[in-house]
């Protein structure tokens, strides 16, 4: 009995000697396979799958039954008729609202401070005037050039005269008139239609596959405006003996090319403000300082301090001629300069004389 239970465990032992040994065999072997080849680390397996991977559905039934009628009736078309459309895979088109961008109401503040200063100025009304005070009185045209060093501010980008005056018509804050005499109001739509030029052009139509024109509108270019009217009076003011200037209008002008020649015709103002009414909303809108921008002045400081470069055009005369209306200066354009140099002279010497020394 004893020997059969000691042949027993002889049998146990050995069987798991042997186990041991083909294990430990395997792991050498794995190991020497793994040392051998080399793998990289960006390496992906073929039958690799992601995690968020979602299979896109089939087509469903109908869709597919729809599309075989659509695709025999096509064949059985180009055989008697041509089709008006182009061969080739018709071009996407994207509609204008899709392309234009929108400001981000949480933009951040492109400042290191919110500015506000400007906007809670109060204007300086002018000083009571009679009639019986006024000695002397002379009205004079100029026109001021934006492409002059000194007149650059008014051609600033995103902040030029000529948008401040429009945003202002169109919201109702300030008022426009047709001539310098201030009779005549021009709304909106009038302005828009001196300004705006209407093209017409082939746009291709995917529901129909053809060809149709489409109307577009194209607005003046802001920087295109390069000059600009003004209309003051000068008077003498015998109550405090002193030469006084206060401007009454304000105009842009505007530039049109013929058609037919393509050449230039002469500027004509779009639009006449009143600048006493408007002193207020030209008040709350800053003209760019280059010397110190943490410093800047309004457009109404601007115009009353008469911060700018301007030649004069017109005086007040008995055939309401402009200096250009002249036979002598229509060619000249020199001369024309010292004539308004000229005035100005005129204007200086009339107040200089005035008094003895």
């Amino acid at each position: 009995m004893k020997s059969f239970f000691s042949f027993l465990f002889l049998v146990a032992a050995f069987s798991i000697l042997t186990s041991v040994d083909v294990d430990a065999q395997k792991t050498k072997k794995a190991k020497k396979n793994q040392d051998s080849e080399y793998v990289p680390d960006d390496y992906v397996p073929d039958d690799y799958v992601p995690e968020d991977y979602k299979p896109v559905p089939e087509a469903t039934s109908k869709a597919k039954k729809s599309s075989t009628p659509q695709k025999n009736a096509a064949s059985n078309n180009t055989g008697s008729t041509k089709s008006t459309g182009p061969t080739t895979t018709p071009p996407v088109i994207v509609s204008a609202q899709d392309t234009v961008r929108k400001p981000d109401p949480d933009a951040p503040l492109d400042d290191i401070i919110k500015r506000d200063l400007i906007k809670q100025k109060l204007v300086l009304a002018y000083e009571p005037l009679h009639e019986r005070d006024i000695f002397w009185e002379r009205r004079i045209w100029r026109v001021i050039d934006c492409r002059e060093k000194m007149n650059l501010p008014f051609k600033y980008p995103n902040q030029e005269l000529f948008t401040i005056l429009k945003n202002g018509i169109e919201n109702g804050d300030i008022k426009a008139y047709s001539t310098d005499e201030f009779h005549f109001k021009q709304t909106t739509e009038d302005i828009n239609q001196q300004i705006s030029r209407v093209d017409t052009n082939e746009v291709y139509d995917p529901t129909t596959g053809q060809y149709v024109n489409e109307v577009t509108k194209n607005d003046i270019d802001v920087q295109s405006i390069n000059q600009y009217r003004i209309k003051e009076v000068w008077y003498f003011d015998s109550e405090s003996s002193v030469m006084k200037v206060r401007i009454l209008g304000i105009a842009p002008m505007f530039v049109e090319v013929d058609p037919q020649t393509g050449l230039e015709l002469p500027p004509r103002p779009l639009f006449w403000i009143y600048y006493p009414d408007c002193r207020k909303y030209l008040s709350q809108h800053k003209v760019f300082n280059e010397d110190n921008i943490a410093s800047p002045i309004s457009w109404d400081d601007l115009f009353e301090m008469r911060h700018f470069s301007s030649f004069i055009t017109k005086r007040s005369n008995v055939n309401d001629n402009r200096l250009i209306d002249y036979d002598q200066f229509r060619e000249n354009g020199v001369d024309m300069l010292l004539e308004s140099n000229k005035i100005k002279e005129e204007i200086f010497n009339f107040e200089h004389d005035l008094w003895s020394y």
